[in-house]
């Protein structure tokens, strides 16, 4: 009887536990529930009872709780109150909170990883109780009141990868010390009074360093040296501080994509910089000299600004023509001479601005043009001594005394008569002393004008945007190079929008999976487009249901992908897993639900197979193929590990509205719960047999011969009769492509022969070939095959040929071109890397 009564009285203890909503651990239930009185009362947090389920809410963009095995592991939560940097008021809590209470509170969360606490008016100095936090991965405390200097006790959490305290009150100096933070990978502390030096242990001592932004701070001195050894670092932001001297050689950073340091004083000499630059911001600095010719290799740049510096001497022209240029101010410096009539300008310019120089002769046929058509690019001259009507400009004189004042060899050629350059020469003589005299009075008056807005600039800078692009947190960036200066980034940004969706909401914006809302169907599942509440467009992708053995390792899986953002890749938004009979067990069988953004057009293939003006030029082609090589290429090696084995098709190439191309169903090839070999390979291990790392590389090529099936079906225009793995299963079209290189020119597209660049073909053809290798170890890496579909876009780009102007959208108006086409192309395929003027090592070059 009393083991009976023992018996039921524990059967009620679990069922009332039970019925308490969540199998989150008491202590850490008490906790968050106190966490609302700590905070005094946010409204997101204004539904909090002890009835709610507190690991089963819904992410928000203000609350994400995630729970795992009765643990709190992710908490956060972003409110509504005024930063330290607003102009808004006090957003401060009451004089009774404590910050040193809030951060021991927060140790009762034995197993938290990831912590964000923004914009909740937190105030009063670092505790160095938060090296408490051991287990902490990522801390974000921006947007608060946080005073004091960074406590030596931060410095010892050996998990920490993100640590971001913008918008605070923090003074003080940088710590000497970071060694014990080996995997931190970002670090932010923007718009703070942290004043001295950069310690060189910051590039020195951080390996995992990808991100750097310092902007708007006190700091000083010179950018040490050190930052020569920071091989993987990403994204260095320094503008809006008082830093001087020389920047060390950047060349080698071969990751380096934003670099920023606008409005210090640096110089002056011109920094050597990284081939693989996208955006570069050094206006408003002391950088002196000429220009070098070697800006020449910045062909990846799409933003440049040397605005506002003493920079001189004749332009180079390869300035104005870099290859993916879109954004260039040179404004407000000491530039002279003429720029040449035949100047090449870059086509994907869309703002050009190098007025406010001493710049003579007449402005470029091209920029003219461009600047008359309608909505082309922003060109702006204004203040120079051009000899144009269209903007307005100084008399010559004024460029040649500024100039001559300066000490500098202005190189000025006015369009004049014989007659009246003898005139001018004989004048000049005898007047020199009083035009020197003149000039003094001219440039000193100047230099109190340029002294005068510098300081205007810099009082505002704290509240306006510095420039076309620069905003008050870290680094800004256009539209396009954010998409994959920010995507780059293995960690993402905390307080995304991707949620777990419940499975009404899912059946509500299918209609229950309508069979009317299904737009496509693979190997793991279907597809279906869905409305969401709010009117937003999604596609649902229903898995086929799988037997799994952990389910957390199925969502550890999903939030790895979540995190995979890229301008080339179609983004995962949310998921919902759902559990069928005993699912939670070993062995259970789970039907999973994968919700991503809506991409509105049609697939590449259908493109291709599109009829008239409904088909693809050459550049829509290749356009087409380079951002899916891009996204490939990221999930190789923008990511850490990489994520291979992602089962390229054709059909999984999608073109939005834009004709932007995106991959979906990347990392999708494995099974959801094989959590060790989620890339597609196996781990590497210090004792890989040669069998095994045989294997593994053998793995790593897979995807580079699926995308070479993707380029041979551009090439020919059609469909391909039977896909292969790389160990048979050729359709005859294939083999013959491969084999007989005489004949390849037989299957091209009749649509895009005779409108392209020959040797813009033949360098996809020659990758194409390379990429279907049936040695797995012969194919090129999508480092390669990436860097060489780029370079037949810049041939292409730079071909001057009269079909494709004539045609402007690039379609072959009849066979005729076809035919002259192949009369002229019998050595396609056959031209070295070295014969077509292309390096011989091309991943030096290559932007990751």
């Amino acid at each position: 009887m009393a083991f009976l009564l023992c018996w039921s009285l524990f059967l009620l203890s679990r069922l009332s536990f039970l019925s308490y909503g969540s199998s989150l651990q008491g202590s850490e239930r008490d906790a968050l529930l106190q966490l609302k009185d700590i905070l005094e009362n946010p409204g997101f947090l204004s539904n909090w009872t002890t009835e709610t389920d507190l690991c089963s809410i819904p992410p928000t963009s203000s609350l994400t709780v995630i729970c795992e095995d009765g643990y709190v592991t992710r908490l956060q939560m972003v409110g509504n109150r005024p930063s330290s940097t607003s102009s808004s008021g006090n957003g401060m809590l009451s004089s009774s909170f404590s910050f040193e209470s809030l951060i021991l509170h927060l140790t009762n969360f034995s197993r938290l990883k990831v912590l964000q606490l923004s914009s909740l008016g937190i105030w009063g100095p670092l505790s160095s109780k938060l090296g408490r936090l051991v287990q902490l991965e990522s801390l974000n405390m921006s947007s608060n009141f946080l005073s004091g200097v960074l406590p030596n006790r931060l410095m010892t959490l050996q998990n920490l990868q993100v640590l971001c305290l913008d918008d605070n009150m923090l003074n003080g100096s940088l710590p000497q010390k970071w060694s014990s933070l080996s995997r931190l990978s970002t670090l932010r502390l923007a718009n703070n009074n942290i004043g001295g030096g950069i310690p060189s242990s910051v590039f020195s001592q951080l390996p995992s360093l990808q991100r750097l932004i310092l902007d708007n701070n006190h700091l000083s001195g010179r950018v040490p040296n050190s930052l020569t050894e920071a091989s993987n670092l990403q994204v260095l932001s320094l503008s809006g501080n008082q830093i001087s001297g020389n920047l060390p050689d950047l060349s080698g950073l071969n990751n380096l994509m934003a670099l920023n340091v606008q409005d210090n004083q640096i110089g002056p000499a011109f920094p050597p910089l990284s081939p693989r630059l996208l955006y570069v911001a050094m206006g408003k600095n002391k950088l002196q000299g000429p220009i070098p010719s070697s800006i020449s290799i910045l062909d990846q740049v799409r933003q440049l600004d040397l605005s506002s510096n003493l920079l001189s001497g004749v332009p180079p022209p390869a300035l104005f023509s870099l290859g993916s240029i879109r954004y260039l101010n040179v404004a407000r410096n000491r530039l002279s001479g003429s720029l040449p009539q035949n100047l090449s300008l870059a086509g994907t310019v869309k703002m050009l601005d190098f007025s406010f120089n001493l710049l003579t002769g007449h402005v470029p046929e091209k920029m003219v043009a461009l600047l008359q058509s309608s909505g082309a690019a922003s060109i702006r001259f204004q203040w120079n001594c051009l000899s144009t009507n269209l903007q307005p400009q100084n008399p010559f004189t004024f460029c040649q005394n500024a100039a001559l004042a300066s000490g500098i060899d202005p190189h000025i050629k006015e369009h004049q008569s014989e007659s009246d350059r003898n005139i001018r020469i004989g004048i000049l003589v005898g007047i020199t002393a009083a035009v020197l005299a003149a000039a003094v009075a001219s440039v000193s008056l100047l230099f109190v004008l340029i002294h005068r807005r510098r300081t205007r600039s810099k009082i505002s800078s704290k509240s306006a945007k510095g420039g076309p692009c620069m905003g008050n947190s870290s680094i800004c960036v256009s539209s396009e190079l954010l998409a994959n200066a920010r995507y780059l980034s293995r960690t993402l940004k905390l307080g995304s929008h991707f949620r777990v969706f419940p499975i009404d909401e899912l059946y509500k914006a299918t209609d229950y999976f309508r069979e009317s809302t299904m737009i496509g169907e693979g190997s793991r599942g279907k597809v279906y487009r869905g409305q969401l509440e709010d009117g937003s467009l999604v596609a649902i992708k229903r898995l086929k249901k799988e037997q799994v053995s952990s389910i957390k390792n199925v969502k550890a899986r999903i939030e790895r992908l979540a995190k995979v953002r890229h301008q080339h890749l179609v983004s995962l938004l949310g998921y919902n897993i759902a559990v069928e009979g005993d699912g939670m067990t070993q062995g259970g069988r789970i039907q999973v639900y994968l919700v991503y953004e809506y991409v509105s057009s049609r697939n590449l293939q259908t493109k291709l197979l599109g009829k008239g003006l409904d088909g693809f030029g050459w550049l829509q082609r290749l356009s087409a193929i380079i951002g899916a090589a891009k996204g490939i290429h990221f999930l190789h090696f923008g990511l850490v590990p990489g994520i291979f084995n992602n089962d390229i098709k054709i059909k999984n190439i999608l073109l939005d509205q834009n004709m932007v191309s995106k991959i979906s169903d990347y990392g999708l090839a494995t099974p959801m719960d094989a959590l060790e070999e989620m890339d597609g390979r196996p781990q590497m291990t210090k004792n890989l047999t040669p069998a095994e790392n045989y294997r593994r590389k053998i793995v790593d090529k897979k995807d580079v011969y699926n995308f070479g099936l993707v380029l041979l079906e551009v090439l020919v225009g059609k469909p391909l009769a039977c896909r292969g793995d790389g160990r048979g299963g050729k359709s005859k079209l294939m083999e013959s492509f491969i084999a007989d290189q005489s004949s390849r020119l037989d299957m091209i597209d009749a649509k895009i022969l005779g409108v392209c660049n020959m040797e813009s073909l033949d360098t996809v053809v020659d990758i194409t070939v390379k990429c279907l290798s049936e040695d797995a170890l012969g194919r090129p890496s999508m480092e390669d095959v990436l860097w060489n579909l780029q370079y037949a876009m810049q041939v292409q780009d730079c071909s001057s040929g009269g079909a494709q102007d004539e045609i402007g959208e690039g379609f072959c108006p009849s066979e005729v071109h076809a035919v002259i086409a192949r009369k002229n192309m019998s050595t396609v395929g056959r031209l070295s890397n070295e014969e077509v003027g292309k390096p011989s090592s091309p991943n030096e070059d290559f932007f990751r």
